[in-house]
């Protein structure tokens, strides 16, 4: 490979303050709101199906893992994979919040019905 074919990376902005801040609506938002819902939805099922783990452990782990994840991604896209965007993350984040918001009110719902097991 010559110098010319390879692709330099940027350095990795690890700071929020320093990624594109303007908002621009669009597809792409409601394709990270819903990227950001169906993640936590599919980590919520898979935690309360296979642990013992109280609710509120389930989704305190859903919110940090899932939006640590695309915190990740917006780094990568710092690093000219694209572009890094506080909207974007916002918006994958607050899909987070609405499933996991959900997830416990449906939870509480079946337990109450059980009998508080």
């Amino acid at each position: 490979m010559t110098g010319a074919s390879i692709k330099r990376r940027k350095k990795p902005e690890a700071d929020p303050r320093k990624w594109k801040r303007d908002f621009e609506p669009g597809k792409d938002k409601a394709e990270h709101f819903l990227a950001g819902l169906s993640m936590a939805l599919v980590l919520g099922f898979l935690l309360k199906t296979y642990t013992k783990l109280a609710i509120w452990v389930i989704a305190l782990v859903v919110i940090v893992t899932v939006s640590l994840v695309w915190y990740g991604k917006e780094i990568w896209d710092s690093m000219g994979n694209g572009c890094a965007d506080v909207w974007d993350l916002w918006w994958s984040v607050m899909g987070v919040v609405i499933a996991v918001t959900v997830m416990v009110a449906i939870w509480t719902f079946i337990d109450n019905k059980k009998g508080g097991k």
